[in-house]
């Protein structure tokens, strides 16, 4: 299996499946033959994660999760765009000979939209618990982040949060809220997080095995 090696300072050997490519984290001192074995013991486990991989944005020929919940693609011709779902359908109405970048564009810059309501809604709520100013934001899109929180305080949110349940993206929400108390990582950054979302890892746990 083709896979990228990434060594570090660390004490352990991890695979994760990132934007479709096979990530192995390695020790320095670790040898290639270690490598290759522990690669090989996961094969079933990095085949079947491949096999359900899902690509980030929309593709027309391709079934596409929608907040959590996957749809296949049903496309109508009209006079104008036109996005609707039901019954495990995304129906896309589009004007004749729109060429498929155009459709797949359309549909990407739709879901910013909904998920840029759904923060702006969402985001009050989570400063009020923080006891902090509701601060400015932005939809982006990212390949590998969920947000981020700059220096200035400003916020920004990846556009294809909305492929994933709104409980992980509320998790999101509050997770870069967090590090406008504490900008890291650190216990007491989390601390804020669990006390008030007690499942944050569940929600973490879910996006992964979702994925």
């Amino acid at each position: 299996m083709k896979s990228k090696i990434i060594r570090s300072n660390r004490k352990t050997l991890s695979i994760q499946i990132l934007g479709g490519e096979i990530v192995v984290k390695v020790p320095y001192q670790v040898h290639d033959s270690v490598v290759e074995a522990f690669i090989k013991k996961n094969e079933a486990w990095i085949q079947k994660r491949l096999e359900g991989y899902t690509p980030m944005g929309y593709r027309l020929e391709q079934a596409i999760l929608i907040y959590g919940e996957r749809f296949d693609t049903e496309l109508i011709e009209g006079s104008s765009f036109k996005k609707n779902l039901h019954n495990g359908l995304l129906r896309i109405t589009v004007p004749k000979n729109k060429e498929v970048a155009w459709i797949e564009q359309k549909v990407d810059d739709s879901f910013k939209d909904s998920l840029s309501r759904y923060i702006e809604d969402r985001l009050p709520y989570y400063c009020e618990l923080l006891n902090i100013p509701v601060p400015k934001f932005k939809v982006r899109r990212y390949k590998r982040i969920h947000g981020r929180c700059s220096s200035k305080g400003e916020l920004a949110f990846n556009l294809y949060l909305y492929h994933e349940d709104k409980r992980f993206i509320d998790y999101v929400i509050l997770h870069e809220c967090a590090h406008l108390l504490e900008f890291n990582h650190s216990k007491k950054f989390y601390a804020h997080i669990e006390k008030i979302m007690p499942d944050y890892k569940q929600r973490i746990k879910m996006q992964k095995t979702s994925r």
